[in-house]
């Protein structure tokens, strides 16, 4: 599968997810790399609506709570129980704000079918995806009142479906030629390996670029994009320029982002 950057200028790159997730829902289960991938029935086909949805785009995607099979692979997470009613309203006022962006949305509907939700104290945002876990999210949701909190939850949700999207990219095509290649990154705080550092450069470049739309389209979204952009610039300053261990595809996805970032004008 060939992967060609330069046609796009959004970096969630418009089309590309359908691609994506066509060629993966052909390849059988347990095939290659893709034995990892679990079975994921398309929730816009379910004929059980008794759980709260949410629309992204053309689909609707569940929010679950997680049976013992999740809640068991995944129990270092602390999973929420929320009122259905009020998760349904957070996280569809936060796909509404996606939706401001021309075909976002539509991207982030394939790559997204369940949400499963997640307690984090006042303040705090946490969020979570897998590898092996593809079509599935975990955010939490802040508290009733907390400030911004639909930009809150909408960077949540761009932020684990952008993961999602970079790691079936990896899928079809090498990011990456040398895993011992590593570096510090800025979000971790730490040395992580370069594989590591594009996916956290891919995700926020993606999260500054929608920022600064939403912010000419509206107003009162300008205090919390300047504050998340500023922030995404002071980190992605802090990586190189031209990191090494990355393939030519890889390569074109990091200096796209990261020129998108620190060079965008914006």
């Amino acid at each position: 599968m060939e992967i060609d950057l330069n046609d796009h200028d959004q970096l969630w790159f418009p089309g590309l997810a359908e691609s994506l997730v066509l060629r993966h829902e052909a390849t059988a289960p347990g095939q290659g790399d893709h034995q990892q991938f679990e079975p994921h029935e398309r929730t816009q086909e379910r004929s059980d609506f008794s759980r709260p949805t949410l629309q992204l785009g053309q689909n609707v995607i569940a929010i679950e709570y997680p049976q013992s099979a999740i809640a068991l692979r995944f129990s270092e997470l602390s999973f929420a129980a929320i009122d259905p009613e009020r998760a349904r309203d957070q996280l569809q006022e936060a796909a509404d704000v996606l939706g401001i962006v021309d075909g976002l949305v539509d991207t982030l509907g394939l790559l997204v079918r369940k949400v499963y939700l997640l307690e984090a104290p006042v303040g705090y945002d946490v969020s979570h995806s897998d590898p092996g876990l593809p079509f599935s999210i975990f955010l939490s949701l802040p508290k009733l009142g907390e400030t911004d909190a639909a930009l809150r939850v909408a960077e949540a949700l761009l932020h684990e479906a952008m993961h999602l999207q970079l790691t079936m990219i990896e899928h079809w095509v090498p990011l990456i030629t040398d895993d011992l290649q590593d570096g510090y990154s800025p979000w971790k705080h730490e040395i992580r390996p370069v594989g590591g550092l594009l996916h956290g450069l891919y995700v926020f470049a993606v999260i500054h670029q929608t920022c600064g739309l939403l912010m000419r389209v509206r107003d009162g979204f300008r205090g919390y994009g300047n504050t998340r952009r500023s922030e995404i610039e002071n980190e992605v300053a802090v990586l190189p320029e031209h990191p090494r261990g990355l393939s030519p595809v890889g390569s074109d996805v990091w200096h796209k982002c990261w020129h998108s970032v620190l060079c965008s004008g914006q």
